[in-house]
């Protein structure tokens, strides 16, 4: 018995012996923000105003690698005191540069994912087309072909959204409520092209595909989601210019309330680099529509300049508001400025 067990012990001690030398080669990166807001909003109808000044969150990170296997985790702390898991995952990267694979709460494939807006982030966000993610497994690869040419594919099985507050953007009228997304499957499909000094194109085509639990109903509505998109960088002047575009088709049930059409435009120009401590100073133009079967338009309206400082500190100054159809006032109206530092 004392054999036995003195066998297991060296197994055991050698064991952690070559973990620590393997993750001794590798690094753990701990990173994080804080993030403080100040939030002036105008209620056209009642006048009335609302100002206040509070820490948004802490956002925490740590990632980690060994071989081809990592980890990625980021817990958010304080959202008006909602602490959650934002995305997590572990991952594999697969030899030959055959890309990645995810499995956790991952990024959901679809359409332009992120447009470098802090809050608010335009109707492809409201409706849950655009910065999401979900619980699943999901696969990505970029193939160059060349310095002008090449594509990339992002694919994606998911069984569970994220939190139970994105299924607000799945309720319409005519819609019983939404209390959860199960099996969807999400993927795009993306061209890159290049002309040398003169430009970057990256557009894309993307699908999804899932089924949406309503109260009181026993049967599934189908969740379908038809996305193209274009993001265009110009390198005719040294003044970074991005324009991005994205037309989205949505059907999240058999009600004509539930179905529609969103556009999305947004412009980025970054007139200042490198001005002291002022790193950049990038101002985003952007304006979204959402056109359902039945009901009413909404126009959506975002001005944002982000300030970056010493690489570390960064303020995201907004106004925004909302125009419906039909009505002589816009309302949502209001000024928000995030502060962001990095860590």
């Amino acid at each position: 018995m004392r054999r036995v067990i003195f066998s297991i012990s060296v197994i055991v001690a050698f064991t952690m012996f070559l973990s620590l030398a393997v993750y001794g080669q590798e690094e753990t990166v701990f990173s994080g923000n804080l993030r403080l807001g100040y939030v002036n909003m105008k209620d056209t109808e009642k006048v009335k105003y609302e100002d206040s000044f509070s820490i948004h969150f802490l956002e925490l990170m740590v990632k980690k690698k060994v071989g081809s296997f990592g980890i990625f985790v980021n817990e958010r702390i304080g959202d008006n005191n909602a602490n959650y898991l934002y995305e997590g995952w572990i991952y594999y990267t697969m030899p030959e540069k055959l890309g990645t694979i995810k499995l956790g709460l991952v990024p959901v494939p679809f359409g332009i994912y992120s447009n470098g807006l802090y809050y608010p982030k335009g109707i492809p966000f409201d409706r849950n087309w655009l910065w999401d993610q979900d619980y699943g497994i999901s696969y990505t690869g970029n193939f160059q072909q060349s310095d002008s040419l090449g594509f990339s594919l992002e694919a994606a099985y998911l069984n569970k959204e994220n939190a139970a507050s994105e299924l607000g953007a799945f309720n319409a009228e005519g819609c019983n409520e939404c209390l959860g997304e199960r099996d969807t499957l999400t993927g795009r499909l993306g061209l890159n092209l290049g002309i040398e000094n003169l430009l970057e194109a990256k557009i894309g085509g993307s699908g999804q595909f899932g089924k949406l639990v309503r109260k009181n109903q026993d049967e599934k509505d189908d969740k379908v989601g038809l996305a193209g998109d274009i993001t265009i960088t110009q390198k005719i002047i040294d003044m970074p210019i991005v324009l991005m575009g994205e037309f989205i088709n949505y059907s999240l049930g058999e009600s004509d309330m539930a179905k529609g059409n969103i556009v999305m435009a947004q412009a980025d120009i970054t007139p200042i680099q490198k001005l002291g401590m002022l790193d950049k100073a990038t101002l985003s133009l952007h304006v979204g529509m959402e056109m359902p079967k039945e009901g009413k338009a909404r126009t959506n309206l975002i001005g944002q300049l982000l300030l970056q400082l010493d690489k570390q500190f960064l303020i995201f100054a907004q106004v925004f508001g909302d125009k419906y159809e039909d009505a002589d006032e816009m309302t949502g109206q209001g000024l928000r400025v995030w502060f962001m530092y990095l860590f």
